[in-house]
């Protein structure tokens, strides 16, 4: 008789910036093993449809973060984007520490526990050998440790995120989320960096009305310790795709694993879109693709066109790909010779990570999310970042400290201002095709593309699937022990 396959479940948050990490792991496990593995996801129904053929997909009877803003919003996307965009700085830091709790668990303590006691119901029909859960899923990871079972945590954020408890006293000196402040800290932010960090816990443990809900019921369901979201991952290890030498400097616990990009696998662009992919490859591009939940209001978007007309009008050999999300209906008017080295589009066929690869884009301008700052990263590409909330300020001071891009909103983010993004584009391109500033950081780029590839010889993902198959190797044996 055959050995029993082993039996593996994911479980993440069905948004793409969370998601895709998982679904990338998942592509690489087959790939890796053939049917050695047999593979289960859960997540909230969103993401049935994304789940490949080979994988059981499992709903999980709850909110997703996104539902759960809507709903609270009446479905009006305007206020979702007013309550979870910020601006840098010292308050904006403080406002999203007030609303964390909620906007990731904007459901109610009873759906909480719904969640988490639906994730114990899929486990126990499942009965995986080991799981593999999102950051971001509390009620679920709640669920993973009251049914014992082994697992680990995949993120798509960084090492600081995921070992900031770890760092000691250093942790007062690395920027805290949502504040943009530059790394080094210089020593006049220190008293500010200090009090947030201060104020964050005073708020989550004594002020924080979501998050007392939440705890309550928890308690009440038979659920330990506090919210995971918030606590020391209780996992047996976890992934994340920062890289050792690509990174600001940090502590790395044993039970982090440090990946490097983790990118899922896309069709080659001129398979996805040829036509669109010829006219990339007729010139050095600039690709926008801000975050597909990252809309821009017509004054927002005019501004940036403003910006890319003076680019392209400095730059004649430079062409700029727009893919433009937008807040209402208004038209963007294009005319003279920009019309032809500049396309706007309102979705891109193709993954931004397929359009990078053809080695033609110069300077990849995005969100700041996790996923497109490591797509970039990997592929060599300067980029420019316009952040709006949370975690994603974090990233301008990664492209600082390691000399590979530019943001491009310092003053007038969450939005958009001609003037900074017309200097932040000129930064990165340079004012002429041999500007030095702007050769040297495309030399950057590409060397720590070199690094967190090891010469383009390894993929994260493959990295992940590789710890994630040893772990289950370990849990299998650990279980015929007993």
């Amino acid at each position: 008789m055959a050995p029993k396959r082993p039996t593996l479940l994911f479980v993440t948050s069905p948004e793409s910036g969370q998601a895709n990490c998982h679904l990338a792991v998942i592509a690489s496990l087959p790939a890796r093993h053939g049917n050695g593995v047999e593979i289960h996801l859960a997540s909230y129904p969103a993401l049935a449809k994304r789940t490949p053929a080979a994988v059981q997909f499992h709903p999980i009877d709850g909110v997703s973060m996104t539902d759960g803003l809507y709903t609270v919003a009446g479905g009006d996307a305007d206020k979702v984007f007013k309550f979870v965009e910020s601006t840098p700085g010292m308050y904006g830091s403080m406002l999203q520490v007030t609303r964390t709790t909620s906007f990731i668990h904007s459901e109610t303590p009873e759906e909480y526990v719904h969640a988490a006691k639906d994730t114990e119901r899929i486990i126990a029909a499942v009965d995986p050998d080991y799981i593999v859960v999102d950051s971001i899923m509390a009620s679920a990871r709640d669920g993973i440790r009251k049914s014992g079972k082994p697992s680990t945590m995949l993120t798509p954020n960084t090492a600081k995120e995921s070992a900031l408890g770890d760092q000691g006293l250093s942790m007062f000196a690395l920027p805290t989320i949502a504040s943009a402040y530059p790394y080094p800290l210089p020593w006049y932010l220190y008293p500010a960096n200090i009090f947030i960090n201060i104020f964050t816990i005073v708020w989550l443990f004594m002020i924080d009305k979501q998050f007392k809900r939440i705890m309550k019921a928890r308690k009440e369901a038979g659920y330990s310790g506090i919210i995971p979201l918030f606590d020391k991952p209780s996992e047996r290890s976890v992934i994340c795709m920062s890289t050792v030498g690509a990174e600001i400097p940090l502590k790395i616990p044993s039970w982090l694993k440090c990946c490097g990009p983790i990118v899922q696998v896309s069709p080659a662009f001129q398979d996805i879109d040829p036509i669109l992919c010829q006219w990339v490859q007729g010139r050095p591009t600039v690709l926008i693709s801000l975050s597909t939940n990252l809309k821009y209001s017509e004054h927002h978007a005019k501004e940036m066109l403003r910006a890319v007309r003076v680019v392209l009008g400095i730059r004649p050999d430079i062409q700029v790909l727009w893919k433009l999300a937008k807040i209402g209906d208004y038209t963007i008017q294009l005319d003279g010779d920009v019309k032809d080295r500049l396309r706007i589009v309102d979705w891109l066929e193709a993954a931004p990570s397929a359009i990078l690869k053809t080695g033609n884009i110069v300077c990849f301008v995005s969100h700041g999310g996790s996923n497109s700052y490591h797509e970039a990263l990997q592929a060599g590409v300067p980029q420019v970042v316009m952040p709006a909330w949370v975690d994603c300020y974090d990233f301008t001071a990664r492209l600082a400290y390691l000399g590979i891009g530019e943001w491009g909103n310092p003053k007038s983010a969450p939005g958009c201002s001609e003037p900074e993004l017309t200097k932040a584009l000129l930064k990165v391109i340079g004012r002429t095709p041999s500007d030095s500033a702007a050769t040297k950081m495309r030399k950057r780029a590409e060397e720590l593309s070199n690094v967190v590839t090891k010469n383009h010889t390894v993929e994260g993902r493959d990295v992940a699937a590789a710890h994630i198959w040893d772990q289950v190797q370990k849990a299998i044996e650990e279980k015929t022990m007993v």
